[in-house]
């Protein structure tokens, strides 16, 4: 999912707790750009996706949201060989 938050310092630190203590969310990755987050997001079906989303709605924080479904992982690869060039 992407998100675009509302810039208020105290709507945006409600989320940013409210999304670290999800059990749904994976990862949290904050850009540049267009949008201000990346949020990986795990779900066990659509009902439990639009509760999750519904209650983040809620705190007012959020602008707008993008949210992309992945069907198939046609690759995926860890994180560490890329790590390990970066340290170089």
């Amino acid at each position: 999912m992407l998100l675009i938050a509302k810039p208020e310092r105290k709507l945006r630190d409600e989320l940013i707790a409210f999304l670290r203590k999800s059990e749904h969310v994976r990862r949290i990755q904050l850009l540049f750009g267009s949008f201000d987050f990346f949020l990986e997001l795990m779900f066990r079906d659509k009902d439990e996706m639009t509760e999750f989303l519904r209650e983040m709605h809620s705190f007012g924080a959020v602008e707008r949201t993008e949210t992309f479904i992945v069907y198939q992982t046609i690759k995926d690869k860890p994180e560490d060989p890329f790590l390990g060039c970066l340290s170089r």
